[in-house]
């Protein structure tokens, strides 16, 4: 029997293009023929979001009072040019239709926090998405059309001196079973700045904390969560 916590399976696809393989893969040959264009609509979207990623960067250098509200643009120079090497992600997600023979403790996705400065997540109609509350209740996160859900990830919670906590989220196995026999697709933007970029918290608490590159950060992170 599965303690609680413990979960048996991620019922769940992915398909992750990071911004130096948009950018190498446009100038090579089509590794994506199976789905002829898919390649392209991942870049175009990707591209249309800097317009939203930038205004959210000057955001939250207004809300942390730093004098220069482009700090978080300046430092994050990937998105002009990619050969720049970045953790930044552009994933597509597949949750399949549930099986009747489901294992006990199966999930979609099991609950977690991103590891960069803050995540753009697109979401079908589907539903299922909750996020932890600060109270530590677990709340949906209902789609709302035409909206697109920013959460905050493990790399700004250090950089504010812990004053926007990472977003722990988790996509649940449909209780209804007319539900469980449809799909579900999100996509989900990881933002993070450029690898060699010194982070340390900016006020707040931990101030005096040693700064760690990006590229260490997200590595550590990574490490932590796949041991093999």
């Amino acid at each position: 029997m599965l303690a609680p916590g413990e979960y048996s399976a991620e019922l769940r696809e992915s398909f992750d293009s990071d911004l130096g393989t948009m950018e190498t893969t446009r100038q090579s040959v089509d590794l994506i023929k199976e789905v002829p264009g898919f390649l392209t609509a991942i870049t175009t979207l990707a591209d249309e979001c800097h317009d939203v990623i930038e205004k959210l960067h000057n955001v939250l250098a207004r809300a942390l009072q730093l004098d220069d509200l482009e700090y978080f643009n300046k430092v994050s120079k990937a998105f002009s040019d990619r050969k720049i090497p970045t953790a930044t992600m552009f994933r597509t997600i597949y949750y399949p239709p549930i099986s009747e023979d489901i294992k006990q403790g199966a999930i979609r996705c099991a609950p977690h926090t991103d590891y960069g400065t803050i995540t753009l997540l697109f979401q079908d109609q589907m539903g299922g998405l909750e996020v932890l509350n600060a109270s530590g209740a677990w709340i949906a996160a209902t789609p709302i059309p035409g909206t697109i859900l920013v959460n905050t990830g493990d790399l700004l919670y250090f950089w504010s001196g812990g004053r926007y906590p990472a977003t722990t989220h988790r996509v649940l196995v449909p209780e209804t079973e007319t539900k469980r026999r449809l799909s579900r697709q999100s996509i989900a933007y990881f933002i993070h700045p450029d690898d060699d970029v010194m982070v340390s918290p900016l006020g707040g608490q931990g101030s005096n904390q040693e700064a760690v590159s990006a590229y260490e950060h997200v590595k550590m992170k990574l490490d932590k969560t796949y041991k093999f």
